[in-house]
């Protein structure tokens, strides 16, 4: 191997290893060190700890991303699986944290909530993912193939909105009856 290729084996091992233990690590804490900086009345209820299970299951769900074997729409990217379940899974969650632990209004009409996660999770979660890879390539920090960002955030979207409509139609199904046990503890209950 010569000094290029040690160089390039470096950048790649830093950036699989960032990605797949660091960024986990950076979901559990980031939200910690925010909600510590942002709180300014001791005596609010800290949303950290009450919603941690969101974090956990984003960091878990981001590593499981990593992991899973690609499978490409297109000769044009490399990442397909990465993205559409970063999308599907691990912007929804972090955004099911925020609006949680901050106690954020549901909208009341569905447009207004696929806007609201489109915002959160297209917008600034998937961009800001674009942004990162494109600071530690051109910084030099990690060796990053950027020439797919347009296909990234187009598979974040459509695992957002395969999330979305999954999350709207299991929101409509009918409630499920109790029981036989349960109706007759709820007539305990009652008498």
């Amino acid at each position: 191997m010569n000094a290029g290729n040690t160089a390039v084996h470096h950048a790649f091992t830093f950036h699989a290893d960032f990605y797949s233990l660091g960024i986990p690590l950076l979901l559990l804490v980031v939200p910690w060190v925010v909600t510590r900086v942002l709180r300014t009345d001791e005596s609010v209820q800290f949303p950290y700890w009450p919603n941690v299970g969101w974090l956990a299951g984003t960091a878990i769900a981001w590593y499981w991303s990593i992991q899973l074997p690609n499978a490409p729409i297109s000769h044009e990217t490399g990442s397909t699986t990465v993205h559409f379940v970063g999308g599907a899974l691990v912007g929804p969650m972090l955004f099911a944290y925020f609006v949680q632990a901050y106690d954020i209004k549901r909208p009341p009409k569905v447009w207004m909530r696929y806007l609201m996660l489109f915002a959160a999770v297209g917008g600034v979660l998937g961009v800001s993912n674009e942004i990162l890879e494109f600071a530690l390539t051109k910084s030099g920090i990690a060796v990053i193939d950027i020439s797919d960002t347009s296909w990234d955030i187009v598979e974040n979207c459509v695992g957002l909105t395969v999330t979305f409509l999954v999350a709207e139609i299991c929101s409509y199904w009918p409630a499920r009856k109790p029981a036989p046990f349960q109706q007759s503890k709820l007539a305990l209950e009652r008498t």
